[in-house]
């Protein structure tokens, strides 16, 4: 899987998509205190988190009409074409204009008029701070008004560039360049992964549906409730199991990946799930999650959900069942000393994430204290 993709656009869920003010909120409840308009703005300028999409408002042209509804005589706005239906008593001359609501579903709709860009096609221009939004006389103020719109998953994003954000003041110019490099490459490759994910929430939803399918059938035909379990036990067994494992075959040999590249990221989800980011030891974590049910596991957080999904592919490609908490509670975290995020060692006395970017760093630092230390 060798994909260069910059933006999350391959793997946008339109169930997922929020506005600017909403993401921020949606971060700030999943652990990402210090974040703000300005914060991805610069994530923005530096091309390390472009926001999903760019949508530009619609215009529409009012009245503005003097008329008695219910008793009550005001002026009041209206549509050009809804002038005939009302009672008019006086009419302002002049045209207003107001930018109408933009509406998730519509998404697709509006990219058929070319009111949606994809900001890592386009040149960064600074964040409009002010907006109109109501009965404005000139059609130009109104004009090329738009909201930014992210991605639900871009938060695994905004926690890869984030710790390296803290502190890259302190580099020089060539040292920033590389490691704004490395960023790149980190959510370039997670973008390719969440792209692929995204046929395993197909999966997930055909499996779902196959299933419904069944039960509705063998509500019709079977009113005897053993038999109808032990028809649906065959059925699972046989024809439901060897369906879904050859559709996962399917997706495996179409992206070329592998068992463990999938495990990878499973990992890197354990990561950034809130249980691993206390960073608490094997033993604390298991204790903590031993009383929690499955379910309200999943529920509890939108990575959790991810994980999940992974492992429901992962059975019917491999067999191997495990749940969310037994995925949680098997791994113990480390804190990079270089950049400060959390990661899962892959050798007892790793120290640093495994970046390239932190590995070189951390040794350029043994060697500064090594000259220190035979002055």
């Amino acid at each position: 899987m060798t994909k260069n993709i910059v933006n999350i656009k391959e793997a946008i869920n339109i169930n997922d998509l929020l506005f600017l003010s909403s993401f921020i909120d949606y971060c700030k409840d999943n652990g990402i205190r210090n974040l703000d308009r300005d914060v991805l703005q610069r994530l923005h300028k530096e091309k390390l988190v472009f926001p999903a999409l760019k949508v530009y408002k619609g215009v529409a042209e009012f009245r503005k009409i003097y008329t008695e509804i219910s008793g009550e005589k005001d002026w009041r706005f209206i549509y050009p074409d809804d002038i005939k239906k009302v009672k008019v008593i006086k009419k302002d001359k002049k045209k207003y204009y107001s930018t109408a609501g933009i509406s998730m579903s519509m998404i697709e709709e509006y990219k058929k008029v070319k009111r949606v860009e994809d900001p890592s096609e386009h040149n960064f221009k600074p964040w409009k701070t002010k907006t109109y939004a109501e009965f404005y006389t000139s059609y130009k103020k109104l004009q090329n008004q738009y909201e930014f719109i992210y991605d639900k998953k871009q938060i695994l994003a905004i926690k890869i560039a984030l710790p390296y954000l803290n502190w890259v003041n302190r580099l020089s110019l060539s040292e920033k360049n590389r490691m704004y490099k490395h960023i790149r490459e980190r959510i370039n490759s997670l973008y390719v992964f969440l792209n692929f994910y995204s046929e395993l929430e197909q999966f997930n939803k055909k499996a779902a549906e196959i299933r419904a399918n069944k039960i509705s059938d063998l509500n019709k035909n079977y009113s005897d409730k053993k038999a109808k379990k032990s028809e649906w036990t065959d059925f699972y067994n046989i024809d439901f199991r060897g369906q879904l494992k050859k559709i996962a075959e399917k997706i495996m040999e179409e992206n070329k990946t592998t068992v463990e590249y999938i495990i990878k990221w499973r990992s890197f989800l354990v990561e950034k799930s809130l249980i691993s980011e206390a960073c608490r030891s094997k033993k604390i974590k298991r204790n903590y999650l031993k009383g929690m049910a499955e379910k309200n596991l999943i529920d509890a957080e939108d990575v959790n959900w991810m994980i999940h999904i992974i492992n429901t592919f992962l059975f019917f490609l491999t067999r191997k069942d495990e749940d969310v908490k037994q995925v949680l509670g098997d791994y113990s975290l480390k804190i990079c000393v270089i950049c400060g995020s959390n990661f899962i060692p892959n050798k007892e006395n790793q120290i640093t994430c495994g970046s390239p970017y932190c590995v070189r760093q951390h040794k350029n630092q043994l060697k500064r204290e090594k000259r220190l230390r035979e002055k």
